[in-house]
């Protein structure tokens, strides 16, 4: 019922926009993190032999659900705990599977991989080997890198784009206000969907990200890097829906109508610089200027516009908004710019 209410987040994250270069290290890396996470109770779940319905359908939900992340996992990374949905079911196979078995051999291999799982937990609790993370992820050092760049940063609300991690633990440790932003709009997060975005506009923000960028200031607690930037009027449009429609090339070239709608509580103003712009989806051509925003919509309002572009190419695109510190935003759905049919002769 969230994921309908929500127009299916969860299915959007995994099934658009992820897809990256393919490499072998993607999917063997999930093989090897679903046998040390579920450990001898997968193989077990597997080899059960189902008895009744109930015992089918848990079996069809855990093969189901590796099987969609491990496809998943030839177009992206696949974390660990995507699959904690087949865990349950896979742990009570597994026992009714030990139920049944005869040998006394097996659990050999059990307790060996309890001893393996206790050595495991007790890393991530206390850094008895040296190193901060486990792969890409920070597992120590996590409270005095938060607090580090609280004392950076003062009082201002932290912006952190293209990271979803990073802000709840910022806002754990510190106690200091942080969200995640993807100007793409193809990773909706919870900051999305209670709109933390509009809490945040007109105040003074600090937007960090991975990697350097012009004005930017670096900051790092031990081997953890990130660039940040400091504004003392925070304006973004991440979460603005501008409305489209597939149109021909001949009717793109008369004007491209337009409408924007401002979801929020106050009237919506648009500082000097802020435009919009055209973005071929999946393509080279460059981003086309189609001109400045209105100075201000009103609460609530949809404000149709009507923008002049020479010689429209047919396509898919996207229109969005730019300027100020945030990177560009892709604020509607694909629309079609289609050529337009020809009269039979």
């Amino acid at each position: 019922w969230w994921q309908y209410q929500n127009g299916f987040p969860s299915f959007q994250f995994h099934l658009t926009g992820r897809a990256t270069a393919f490499d072998w290290e993607d999917p063997m890396s999930f093989l090897l993190q679903q046998s040390l996470s579920v450990g001898p109770a997968l193989f077990m779940a597997f080899a059960y032999r189902a008895r009744d319905f109930w015992e089918r359908s848990l079996k069809v939900l855990i093969i189901g659900c590796y099987f969609f992340f491990f496809l998943a996992s030839f177009r992206g990374v696949v974390h660990i705990q995507w699959t904690s949905l087949a865990f349950f079911p896979a742990i009570l196979l597994a026992t009714r599977w030990l139920a049944a078995a005869k040998s006394r051999l097996i659990g050999y291999p059990i307790g060996l991989f309890f001893l393996v799982t206790v050595l495991l937990r007790l890393q991530l609790m206390f850094p008895i080997l040296p190193g901060e993370k486990i792969g890409p992820h920070y597992i120590h050092g996590q409270e005095e890198w938060a607090m580090a760049l609280a004392e950076e940063v003062g009082d201002a609300a932290l912006v952190f784009e293209y990271d979803l991690k990073e802000p709840s633990i910022y806002s754990f440790y510190s106690g200091k206000d942080a969200l995640a932003l993807y100007p793409a709009y193809r990773k909706r997060s919870q900051y999305d969907l209670w709109a933390i975005e509009d809490t945040i506009q007109h105040r003074s923000a600090v937007v960090a990200r991975k990697y350097d960028f012009e004005g930017a200031h670096a900051f790092q607690r031990n081997k953890r890097k990130i660039y940040w930037q400091r504004t003392s009027e925070l304006n973004s449009f991440q979460n603005v829906r501008i409305q489209m429609e597939d149109i021909n090339a001949s009717e793109a070239a008369t004007g491209l109508t337009l409408t924007v709608h401002n979801h929020r509580k106050v009237p919506m103003t648009f500082p000097s610089g802020f435009e919009l712009f055209l973005r071929e989806v999946r393509g080279r051509r460059e981003d086309l200027r189609l001109g400045a925003l209105p100075s201000i919509i009103p609460s609530g309002a949809f404000e149709r516009l009507t923008i002049q572009i020479e010689e429209p190419l047919a396509g898919t695109y996207r229109v969005g908004i730019r300027g100020g510190l945030l990177s560009p935003s892709l604020n509607s759905d694909p629309f079609i710019i289609s050529l337009p049919e020809r009269e039979d002769e």
